[in-house]
């Protein structure tokens, strides 16, 4: 009988010698084993309706996420793929590594992202080519700050760490004196704000840059040579927020829509979604 192999779909059996009978419709053969034995070679096709997940990932050299925001793609098995780097403020990029996916796994019948399916690595350009194996990938782009003295922010939702939802660099002068304003006139952060339940975190360790507890500015000296990387947690504004209830109705036939679900509650900011806040929340 054919296996299940994942992403494909049986097409055609075949045997040899011409012994037995073979089910050219399941693939199912019976007989009596011949005295040499019998060779079954089964076909297979891609299974348009299976997809696989190709992740990419942009981290710094210490492994930090500094793009969340890229979307999963998905790909048929053997479908083309090309994924590249991204321009980063304040980084440069630095080596590609393919994370997951690169190695077969036998005893699941899946291969992995090498030998023919891998179409090559540019390392130089920051390129991935390739065919999609029947496995999730994960295509892993590293990158190293560019500022020998600077300060880079990355502000990240503390309920949601790996949620980075800004990051900037600001030049400073070696040995000289710092001093990076409030957070609260910056458009990107529209949504969050500083507060007692905020923090910031400076690497390197031992740096003579702090951050104020009650505002996040930072101040102090920046070292002699090698940057200040400023990793602020923030809380959600939620008067910039709009709580939604779901609610569960019927057609005009009395036909329900929709299986009732525990109760949920979403977020959604109100100035970047005003049509939807606009609805009017249903009764708990």
């Amino acid at each position: 009988m054919p296996v299940n192999v994942p992403g494909y779909r049986y097409a055609t059996s075949s045997r040899t010698p011409n012994k037995g009978v073979l089910d050219p419709a399941t693939g199912s053969f019976t007989g009596n084993m011949p005295p040499l034995g019998i060779s079954l070679l089964y076909r297979y096709t891609v299974d348009p309706n299976t997809l696989f997940n190709l992740n990419v990932i942009h981290v710094d050299s210490a492994g930090n996420i500094i793009r969340t925001n890229t979307p999963t793609l998905q790909r048929r098995a053997e479908q083309p793929f090309t994924v590249s780097k991204i321009t980063l403020p304040g980084y440069d990029y630095f080596r590609t590594e393919i994370a997951a996916g690169a190695d077969d796994i036998p005893s699941q019948f899946r291969v992995g992202l090498n030998g023919v399916l891998l179409g090559g690595i540019d390392q130089l350009n920051g390129q991935v080519q390739g065919y999609m194996p029947n496995q999730d990938v994960t295509v892993k782009f590293i990158y190293n700050s560019n500022s020998a003295s600077a300060i880079t922010r990355r502000f990240t939702d503390r309920e949601e760490l790996t949620k980075v939802i800004h990051s900037d660099v600001t030049n400073q002068t070696p040995n000289g004196s710092v001093s990076v304003p409030a957070i609260a006139s910056m458009p990107q952060l529209y949504g969050y704000v500083y507060d007692t339940n905020s923090s910031v975190n400076i690497t390197p360790p031992g740096t003579q840059v702090s951050a104020n507890p009650a505002t996040g500015d930072l101040f102090g000296t920046m070292p002699l040579s090698g940057g200040v990387i400023a990793d602020y947690r923030l809380s959600k504004d939620m008067s910039k927020w709009q709580h939604i209830n779901f609610a569960f109705t019927t057609n005009s036939l009395g036909t329900e829509l929709y299986h009732r679900l525990p109760r949920q509650d979403l977020y959604l900011v109100t100035e970047l979604l005003p049509v939807i806040t606009m609805l009017k929340p249903s009764e708990p």
